[in-house]
């Protein structure tokens, strides 16, 4: 267990350091594998027993799990403004600590991907349209969106006197024929 947090620690920081690097900057890629379950839907927290239980059994992952974000396909292409919120966890630790794919637990499989970073400053900031450059990237590519945008919130810092949240972004695409 202390290896895996002094590895996610190691990790984690990089990821901190070359967060700016990505800033409006696309490239194409497949995201990692990963499970994930969604606690909070706009601003709409579910409260439901399953959601409650599975929010405390993921408690002691804290340390190895990211603060996930949705954004549904339609509200990627800009039609709502939609996002649903949850947590998130690599198929590494997923193994070391036999959490299942089970719903609400939901498995994503790596596809390719439009990759970015992005930041979000102030109280209900955050909206699917930080994403309209990467949409911008797809059509000047000749790529088709495909499916949901999502991402994890890699810091969140005081910055000039605002809370500003720092995200990467994955954004499933295809090559258009």
């Amino acid at each position: 267990y202390q290896q895996m947090l002094l590895k996610r620690i190691r990790n984690h920081t990089e990821d901190v350091m070359r967060i700016k690097d990505f800033f409006g900057v696309c490239d194409l890629r497949e995201n990692k594998e990963f499970l994930y379950y969604l606690n909070r839907h706009n601003n709409d927290y579910d409260n439901t027993p399953a959601i409650q239980k599975l929010n405390k059994q993921w408690e002691r992952l804290m340390p190895f799990s990211k603060r996930l974000f949705i954004i549904p396909g339609e509200d990627v292409r800009g039609e709502m403004k939609n996002t649903s919120w949850g947590f998130s966890l690599s198929m590494v630790y997923a193994k070391e600590f036999n959490v299942r794919a089970e719903p609400p637990v939901t498995h994503r499989m790596p596809e390719l991907c439009i990759h970015s970073a992005f930041k979000s400053s102030g109280k209900n900031g955050f909206t699917p349209y930080h994403l309209d450059f990467m949409r911008t990237f797809a059509r000047q590519n000749g790529l088709s969106l495909n499916g949901s945008a999502f991402g994890n919130l890699v810091c969140s810092i005081l910055e000039d006197g605002v809370v500003t949240g720092y995200f990467e972004a994955w954004m499933p695409v295809s090559r258009s024929l």
